[in-house]
């Protein structure tokens, strides 16, 4: 989402700077593509103090006027530097309602939280949590909603050559996508114990879980040993998720805790048939059986329920995607998204600095 954004946002006010704290450098290189100039510090330990000396002179030398942090890292890094630096604007990005987080997660948050002139929330559910369990101010944060480019429709001509690039079977049908990273809170053990049932009812499904394996391997060893591991297609990580969900006839998001999934309003932007959980900020942005399927989180039963509905009602589903598209593009789209932002920001930059 934050690649999305820096892709729309307004660069004649702007002048923008990423520094990625860890990772494998992807998004710097990403951001690098787009001419942005970016750095990936690689910060194994908060005691490299090189590399937050660093991080400090880049503030100063650059006299930058607003950083914006993401992640837990960047959070309490990111903010303790931007302090000691001057930097006049400070901004926190709340993904989600994170309820499982540790006691010392909540405790650095806290700690660095009194620096910060604002946090913005991609749901209200992230919101509340912070309120609630951290205590912040509820002035102090403000929801706004993720949104997303509307594609164009792909060439059906196309389906034919992309099921031989991600290996589906011509046969496969039908073709379930998660685009989600292979995490325990993501619901993947979910679908692999309601796939026998499924395949019972649907015996060419195929399910395809899009996304890094942060389970090291484990999510992939549970389908192999629940026998149904020919029904699952792992991509690990993929750029081109529209291609994606131009070969799915249903995305799945069986999550246990969310914030404001991209990947549901790309689902829905799309016109594929959603199902998703009932956690977080997703009932804000699809309604059961008007937008999408909401079912319960951890409900293998659930799922297969809702997957055999969605292919047993092709009017009602062909009415529900209608309405989703056109709930995208009336207030999910990436454009209004950034525009938000935006104004945030020169609201925030004109209070404490007086101009851009």
């Amino acid at each position: 989402m934050l690649f999305r954004f820096l892709g729309k946002i307004n660069r004649q006010k702007f002048n923008v700077r990423i520094c990625s704290l860890i990772g494998s450098g992807r998004l710097t290189q990403a951001c690098q593509r787009l001419e942005y100039e970016a750095w990936n510090l690689r910060l194994a330990s908060p005691l490299q103090l090189g590399k937050l000396v660093w991080l400090y002179n880049l503030c100063r030398s650059e006299r930058i006027q607003l950083i914006h942090t993401y992640g837990l890292r960047a959070d309490t890094v990111g903010r303790f530097i931007a302090h000691i630096a001057g930097v006049p604007v400070i901004v926190s990005s709340i993904r989600g309602p994170d309820e499982q987080r540790g006691w010392w997660h909540v405790m650095l948050d806290r700690l660095t939280a009194r620096w910060v002139d604002l946090f913005i929330s991609n749901s209200e559910a992230g919101r509340q949590s912070r309120i609630t369990r951290e205590r912040f101010p509820s002035e102090k944060i403000v929801t706004i909603l993720n949104g997303v480019e509307i594609p164009e429709a792909m060439p059906h001509g196309d389906h034919h050559a992309l099921r031989l690039k991600y290996g589906i079977p011509e046969d496969a049908h039908p073709v379930v996508s998660i685009i989600a990273n292979l995490r325990v809170m993501k619901g993947h053990r979910d679908v692999i114990a309601t796939l026998p049932a499924l395949r019972s009812r649907f015996p060419r499904i195929c399910v395809l879980c899009v996304g890094r394996d942060d389970s090291g391997g484990e999510i992939e060893r549970t389908a192999e040993a629940h026998g149904v591991l020919e029904s699952i297609k792992f991509l690990g990580y993929q750029e081109a998720t529209q291609e994606i969900l131009a070969l799915s006839d249903v995305f799945l998001l069986p999550s246990h805790w969310e914030g404001c999934p991209a990947s549901i309003l790309e689902a829905m932007a799309a016109g594929v048939p959603v199902v998703a959980t009932t956690v977080g900020g997703i009932p804000e942005i699809t309604e059961d059986r008007k937008t999408g399927l909401l079912i319960s989180p951890r409900d293998p039963d659930a799922i297969c329920e809702a997957i055999t509905w969605v292919m047993e009602n092709p009017r009602e589903v062909e009415a529900m995607v209608a309405r989703a598209k056109q709930q995208i593009a009336d207030h999910f789209s990436l454009d209004q998204m950034v525009s938000k932002i935006e104004a945030t920001y020169e609201r925030l930059l004109k209070k404490k600095v007086g101009s851009l």
